[in-house]
């Protein structure tokens, strides 16, 4: 698969699943993408916050 199927699959599926841990606990949250380019996979988030995995 080159980048650009990587770029078309990503455009055509915008939900991920990014997991990230707190301690020793698991976190999984559901990201929308706004889209993808040569230039980058962009995500958004409905308010600013910190993304860290930390509660």
């Amino acid at each position: 698969m080159d980048m650009g199927e990587c770029i078309r699959f990503a455009n055509e599926n915008p939900v991920a699943w990014v997991a990230t841990t707190s301690g020793d606990q698991p976190r999984v949250r559901p990201l929308q993408m706004w889209f993808a380019d040569t230039t980058g996979f962009y995500f958004q988030t409905q308010m600013m916050k910190e993304f860290t995995g930390r509660s």
